[in-house]
């Protein structure tokens, strides 16, 4: 019912899973500093905090301009009658500037305000960082934990697959009863399941370390052959 809903279909059909031997290699992850600057460059959390400094810089500039007195170049044609002038007509040119005295406290007061702003948006970046980078090293670790347990478990089934396989030539020459067969069976049987949940671990692991380092599906492990499923009815 699970793997049906997870499907989006209805949980009557019958299903039929062919799992596939698993060939897992190591895969080969860059070294920790290299893993760390490129979720430095490719997170998005940290691109949005760029935005935002920069943002923070613009205004804060705006608000430096907004301290100095405005300032308007004219220029304009006159003409005059006046027949006592010695040149009748001239052109005028000019500098008009303005300056708002009585605002320039708030707007100093607001320069600090978007001062403030702009370090704590630094603040935050930097605290984000700490967490991305937090999350590399731990993606990291855990992907080679989960590495070694695969090794691990994928030698236990080697074990406990020969071990039951000689058991089983045995017990067809009568030598040891089903009771013990089925016991090494059983073992070599909860091997597998074991070998299949770290590998499918190792999977996860690798998804999380591609997704800490801000590039998804950027790390793959060798992919098994796809899962067959028979649907019986529908």
């Amino acid at each position: 019912m699970e793997l049906s809903q997870s499907m989006g279909i209805p949980p009557s059909p019958e299903f039929e899973i062919v799992i596939p031997e698993i060939a897992f290699e190591d895969i080969e992850v860059a070294d920790i500093e290299t893993l760390e600057q490129t979720a430095l460059i490719h997170r998005p959390e940290l691109y949005e905090k760029d935005v935002e400094d920069l943002a923070a810089l613009d205004e804060l500039n705006i608000a430096v301009l907004q301290m100095f007195p405005n300032l308007r170049l004219f220029s304009a044609p006159h003409y005059d009658s006046n027949y006592f002038l010695l040149f009748n007509s001239w052109y005028e040119i000019g500098l008009q500037t303005a300056w708002d005295l009585l605002s320039l406290p708030w707007r100093y007061k607001h320069r600090d305000v978007v001062l403030q702003q702009r370090e704590l948006v630094r603040k935050q970046r930097l605290a984000t960082a700490l967490g991305v980078l937090t999350q590399v090293n731990l993606a990291n670790l855990m992907l080679k934990d989960y590495i070694r347990e695969y090794e691990v478990a994928r030698e236990a089934f080697k074990v406990k697959s020969e071990l039951a396989a000689a058991y089983r030539k045995r017990w067809n020459k009568g030598i040891y009863s089903e009771a013990e067969l089925l016991i090494y069976d059983s073992d070599a049987y909860f091997a597998g399941v074991r070998l299949l949940e770290s590998y499918a671990q190792i999977q996860s692991s690798i998804e999380q370390l591609n997704n800490s380092i801000g590039l998804p599906l950027y790390y793959r492990a060798d992919q098994p052959e796809e899962i067959e499923i028979c649907i019986d009815s529908y």
